[in-house]
């Protein structure tokens, strides 16, 4: 799996395991205002966080990428 962009459609989410796939863009979660926890360990992600990050998320596992660089960490009031 590599394209994640259905998930925006999807407001109301408040869990995604996606764990061990192909994603590189995480800006579909922008709009996921609702989302708890986030797992996309195991992924090709590069910078993290180049996204809005939703606003309510407690739990998040990104390990096991690519990250080179971390953006918006200051907007993590829960994580």
């Amino acid at each position: 799996l590599r394209d994640i962009s259905i998930l925006s459609n999807y407001t109301h989410l408040q869990r995604i395991e996606l764990p061990y796939n192909n994603i590189s863009d995480l800006s579909p979660l922008d709009n996921l205002s609702y989302l708890l926890e986030l797992d996309v360990s195991n992924n090709k992600i590069r910078k993290l966080f180049d996204f809005w990050p939703p606003c309510n998320l407690k739990e998040a596992d990104f390990s096991f990428n690519l990250i080179e660089e971390i953006k918006n960490v200051d907007n993590f009031h829960y994580l």
